[in-house]
């Protein structure tokens, strides 16, 4: 599976919405899992800021990203693969 980030930027989004909003994002993947759609959701990196807000999924298309995404209804910007580099792969 590839990695995938969703960008997007949130203007005036307060701490408990977001946070709704990402557990949408997990119950939307897991529910795509469990009818055999490869996606996961691995986490996301909120720059409160920016009001910028950084989502990884892993997997094998984007299309599958953005169908966790619209049924999380969470807007969002764009979708890109991203290469994730975790500190014990140095």
């Amino acid at each position: 599976m590839d990695t995938y980030m969703v960008e997007r930027y949130l203007p005036g989004m307060g701490q408990e919405e977001l946070h709704a909003a990402m557990g949408r994002l997990k119950a939307a993947a897991a529910q795509l899992q469990a009818e055999g759609v490869a996606v996961r959701y691995l986490g996301s990196t909120f720059a409160p800021e920016d009001q910028y807000c950084f989502c990884l999924f892993a997997s094998g298309s984007p299309a599958a990203v953005q169908e966790a995404n619209a049924r999380a209804a969470f807007p969002f910007a764009r979708i890109i693969q991203a290469v994730r580099i975790a500190p014990e792969d140095l």
